[in-house]
């Protein structure tokens, strides 16, 4: 957040060169991450982590790893980019040809960078809402079929590092008018059920 917001504030600066109207554009898009644009397309747009899932469970550890790192580093090196820019863009004596070319290197380096993790940041959101859409798709195919209501539910609960197990004693009852001759059940789509057996 740091490295973005001064990179931003650098190159507004060397743009604009009015203190005054660059402090009132980061102000304005402070804003507008805070209020607006936190949740949107997976956070991709919130700078500042301000709505971003980071909370650590004692279980499982983060359940969204991958998304925090690719989001934190995407803002990391697009901040790098403007700062370099900036030092591109700065009007003073011509540095080296060697400096000058490190300085391109580097840009285009790091906004490489940022165009990855931009790229699987938006990926993680992305697939988020096909799984949720694919959900409820399925589900439409079913809603209008019988379903047996459960009346006893007793889950064993191992826990494996990065793993766990499980096992459940379920009863059901046919509430249904006609008889059942199969059984449909609604399960998490990131379960895999190993076995199923009747007494």
């Amino acid at each position: 957040t740091i490295v973005f917001s001064l990179g931003l504030a650098f190159v507004l600066m060397s743009v604009i060169r009015n203190q005054a109207i660059t402090f009132l554009i980061l102000l304005g898009i402070a804003a507008l991450n805070m209020f607006y644009l936190w949740f949107r397309m997976g956070s991709i747009f919130d700078y500042m982590a301000f709505g971003l899932p980071v909370f650590k469970s004692g279980v499982v550890g983060f359940d969204n790893l991958s998304l925090i790192v690719n989001q934190r580093l995407f803002y990391f090196f697009i901040g790098l980019v403007m700062v370099l820019a900036t030092v591109m863009l700065f009007k003073r004596l011509p540095q080296s040809k060697f400096h000058r070319g490190l300085t391109i290197a580097f840009l285009i380096l790091f906004g490489s960078g940022a165009g990855i993790c931009g790229f699987n940041t938006y990926t993680f959101y992305r697939n988020g809402v096909n799984d949720k859409n694919l959900v409820i798709e399925t589900n439409k195919q079913f809603e209008n079929k019988s379903f047996a209501s459960l009346t006893y539910a007793s889950i064993s609960f191992i826990h494996k590092g990065d793993s766990f197990e499980a096992s459940a004693d379920l009863k059901f009852k046919n509430d249904n008018r006609d008889p059942l001759d199969h059984y449909l059940f609604s399960l998490n789509p990131s379960l895999k059920v190993l076995n199923v057996t009747s007494i």
